[in-house]
C-alpha cells in the first residue's frame, strides 16, 4: 500500500513538474508613433530575462506582431525602426496571452557642434541665432550646443554665433532628416581690445553718423540711437544693426557689436535672455 502511494505521489509530482516546464507565454503587440500611425517593418526583440535568450520578429503593415513560446514571464521588449528612437521596456507577462501597445518617438533632426576660441579652448554661453534673428540656445560650459527646432531638411539653415568680446561667426547647413548634423569645431575670434586708428571708415560710427538729420524708423531727427533706446525696451542684434545700417550701410557686424558693448559699459543697455534691454526706455 505504501509503495503504491509513493508511486502515485511520484507520478503526480512528475506531471506537475513537466507541466511547469512545458508552460509558455505569448505576447501580442501593436507598434505605433505618437500620432497613432502604425509602424511597419519595426524590429521587435523579446528577451527572456531568466533564460537570457531572445526571439526576434517584425511588425506587419498594421504595426502588429506576435511572439509565442516564451518560457519566462519576465521579459525585456526592444523595438527599433528607421526614423524613430529605440524603445526598451521590461514587463511581466500574464498567464496565457498578453496584449500590449508600444509607442515610438520620432528621431529629431539635430544640429550640433562645439565653439572654441583661437587657443582651442571651449567658449561657453555663446548665443546660437537663426537667420530670422531668433535665439535657439547657448553653448554649455564645454562649448557644446545641440539645437532641435524642427528643421526643414530641404532648406539651408544659417546660424550665427555671438558673444560679447568676440566677432560674430556664421555657419550654414542643409540638415539631414532624423540625424545629428554635427558642424564640428567652430572658431570664434576675439575682438581687439583697442580699435586701430587706421581702421576703415566703413567700421567707424561717428557722432555725426548717430545724429544725422535723416529720419530712421520714424524717430526724431537727432540722437537716433538714444531715441531708439527710449522707444524700444527690448530688441535683437539684428534690430540694432538695421538701425545703424540705415545711417551707414557699410557698417560691419564687428563694429555694430562694438557699439552695443559701449552702450552696455555706459549702462544704457544690458543683455537679457539672448536679447538686449534698454535701460533708458521711457515707454509710450
Amino acid at each position: 500500500m505504501r509503495l503504491r502511494f509513493f508511486q502515485l505521489t511520484s507520478l503526480l509530482l512528475l506531471f506537475v513538474l513537466m507541466s511547469s516546464c512545458s508552460s509558455s507565454y505569448q505576447l501580442i503587440g501593436k507598434v505605433q508613433d505618437n500620432s497613432s500611425n502604425f509602424i511597419n517593418g519595426a524590429v521587435v526583440v523579446v528577451k527572456d530575462l531568466k533564460r537570457n535568450d531572445s526571439t526576434r520578429t517584425y511588425t506587419d503593415y498594421s504595426g502588429g506582431f506576435s511572439v509565442n513560446k516564451i518560457k519566462s514571464p519576465n521579459v525585456e521588449v526592444i523595438i527599433r525602426a528607421p526614423e524613430y528612437l529605440p524603445l526598451s521596456r521590461r514587463m511581466t507577462l500574464g498567464e496565457k496571452v498578453t496584449y500590449e501597445f508600444f509607442e515610438l518617438e520620432k528621431r529629431p533632426t539635430i544640429i550640433s557642434g562645439t565653439v572654441i576660441d583661437k587657443n582651442k579652448k571651449p567658449v561657453s554661453n555663446v548665443q546660437v541665432i537663426d537667420g530670422m534673428g531668433q535665439l535657439l540656445g547657448f553653448t554649455d560650459e564645454n562649448g557644446k550646443f545641440t539645437i532641435d527646432k524642427g528643421f526643414n531638411p530641404k532648406l539651408e539653415v544659417v546660424l550665427t554665433f555671438r558673444k560679447n568680446g568676440f566677432k560674430p561667426t556664421f555657419r550654414s547647413i542643409v540638415p539631414t532628416l532624423y540625424e545629428n548634423n554635427n558642424l564640428g569645431m567652430i572658431l570664434l575670434d576675439s575682438l581687439p581690445i583697442y580699435v586701430n586708428r587706421t581702421e576703415s571708415s566703413a567700421d567707424k560710427i561717428t557722432q555725426n553718423d548717430l545724429e544725422t538729420s535723416q529720419t530712421v524708423f520714424g524717430l526724431n531727427r537727432s540722437g537716433k540711437v538714444n531715441e531708439f533706446l527710449k522707444n524700444r525696451e527690448r530688441f535683437s542684434f539684428q534690430d540694432f544693426a538695421d538701425l545703424l545700417r540705415q545711417i551707414n550701410a557699410n557698417l560691419t557686424d564687428e563694429s555694430i557689436m562694438k557699439q552695443l558693448e559701449e552702450m552696455i559699459n555706459s549702462s544704457k543697455v544690458k543683455e537679457e535672455d539672448g536679447y538686449y534691454k534698454s535701460l533708458i526706455y521711457q515707454g509710450n
